[in-house]
Protein backbone atom coordinates (compact mmCIF):
# COMPACT_ATOMS: atom_id res chain seq x y z
CA UNK A 1 0.00 0.00 0.00
CA UNK A 2 1.34 3.24 -0.85
CA UNK A 3 0.13 6.42 1.16
CA UNK A 4 0.17 10.18 0.04
CA UNK A 5 2.71 10.82 3.24
CA UNK A 6 5.19 8.52 1.62
CA UNK A 7 5.45 10.15 -1.43
CA UNK A 8 8.22 12.62 0.16
CA UNK A 9 10.44 9.65 0.62
CA UNK A 10 10.94 8.83 -3.25
CA UNK A 11 13.47 10.48 -5.22
CA UNK A 12 11.65 9.92 -8.21
CA UNK A 13 8.19 8.56 -10.12
CA UNK A 14 8.77 7.52 -13.52
CA UNK A 15 5.07 7.59 -14.26
CA UNK A 16 2.05 9.11 -12.12
CA UNK A 17 -1.66 7.87 -13.82
CA UNK A 18 -4.55 10.25 -13.22
CA UNK A 19 -7.65 7.91 -13.41
CA UNK A 20 -11.04 9.99 -14.50
CA UNK A 21 -13.70 8.25 -12.66
CA UNK A 22 -16.33 10.35 -13.21
CA UNK A 23 -17.10 14.14 -13.56
CA UNK A 24 -14.52 16.17 -10.92
CA UNK A 25 -14.00 12.60 -9.45
CA UNK A 26 -9.52 11.57 -9.87
CA UNK A 27 -7.83 8.51 -8.37
CA UNK A 28 -4.07 8.44 -8.72
CA UNK A 29 -2.00 5.10 -9.49
CA UNK A 30 1.83 4.96 -9.19
CA UNK A 31 3.44 2.77 -11.47
CA UNK A 32 6.18 0.70 -10.58
CA UNK A 33 8.51 -2.23 -11.46
CA UNK A 34 5.69 -3.77 -10.02
CA UNK A 35 2.95 -2.65 -11.87
CA UNK A 36 0.09 0.12 -10.89
CA UNK A 37 -0.01 1.01 -7.30
CA UNK A 38 -3.42 2.77 -6.01
CA UNK A 39 -2.15 6.10 -3.94
CA UNK A 40 -4.35 6.15 -0.22
CA UNK A 41 -4.63 8.70 1.99
CA UNK A 42 -3.43 8.47 5.43
CA UNK A 43 -6.89 7.40 6.21
CA UNK A 44 -6.28 4.51 4.23
CA UNK A 45 -8.72 4.69 1.55
CA UNK A 46 -8.21 5.67 -1.69
CA UNK A 47 -6.89 9.32 -2.40
CA UNK A 48 -9.37 10.83 -4.03
CA UNK A 49 -9.11 14.50 -5.89
CA UNK A 50 -11.96 16.88 -7.51
CA UNK A 51 -9.03 18.69 -9.77
CA UNK A 52 -6.01 18.27 -11.65
CA UNK A 53 -4.32 20.94 -9.68
CA UNK A 54 -4.82 19.29 -6.19
CA UNK A 55 -2.78 16.13 -7.73
CA UNK A 56 -0.27 18.14 -8.92
CA UNK A 57 -0.01 20.25 -5.79
CA UNK A 58 -0.19 17.05 -3.52
CA UNK A 59 2.87 15.31 -5.70
CA UNK A 60 5.28 19.22 -5.89
CA UNK A 61 7.96 17.43 -3.92
CA UNK A 62 8.47 14.57 -6.10
CA UNK A 63 9.97 14.46 -9.31
CA UNK A 64 8.01 12.80 -11.70
CA UNK A 65 8.62 12.13 -14.83
CA UNK A 66 5.33 11.25 -16.66
CA UNK A 67 2.02 11.68 -16.00
CA UNK A 68 -1.14 10.94 -17.94
CA UNK A 69 -5.07 11.36 -17.50
CA UNK A 70 -6.89 8.02 -17.72
CA UNK A 71 -10.35 7.43 -18.64
CA UNK A 72 -12.36 4.51 -19.65
CA UNK A 73 -15.53 4.95 -21.42
CA UNK A 74 -18.78 2.96 -20.59
CA UNK A 75 -20.33 4.63 -23.83
CA UNK A 76 -20.76 1.35 -25.70
CA UNK A 77 -22.28 -0.32 -22.46
CA UNK A 78 -24.62 2.95 -22.33
CA UNK A 79 -26.31 3.01 -25.66
CA UNK A 80 -26.79 -1.13 -25.42
CA UNK A 81 -23.82 -1.97 -27.83
CA UNK A 82 -22.56 -5.36 -27.44
CA UNK A 83 -19.01 -5.98 -26.17
CA UNK A 84 -15.99 -5.94 -27.51
CA UNK A 85 -12.61 -7.36 -26.76
CA UNK A 86 -11.20 -4.36 -26.70
CA UNK A 87 -11.18 -1.84 -24.16
CA UNK A 88 -12.55 1.36 -24.53
CA UNK A 89 -9.39 3.90 -22.87
CA UNK A 90 -8.40 6.89 -23.86
CA UNK A 91 -5.18 8.27 -22.71
CA UNK A 92 -3.91 11.96 -22.40
CA UNK A 93 -0.16 12.95 -21.51
CA UNK A 94 -0.12 15.47 -18.69
CA UNK A 95 2.19 18.17 -17.67
CA UNK A 96 3.86 17.03 -14.53
CA UNK A 97 4.02 20.62 -12.92
CA UNK A 98 1.21 23.12 -11.88
CA UNK A 99 2.47 25.54 -14.69
CA UNK A 100 1.27 23.27 -17.26
CA UNK A 101 -1.33 20.83 -18.39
Amino acid sequence: MLLTTDLEQLQSINKVIVHAVAPMLYLVTIETEMGEILLYDETHQPYRAQNLEAIKEMLESVDVQAMTLRQQSAYDEMIGHPEKDAVNTLEVVLSPTRAGY
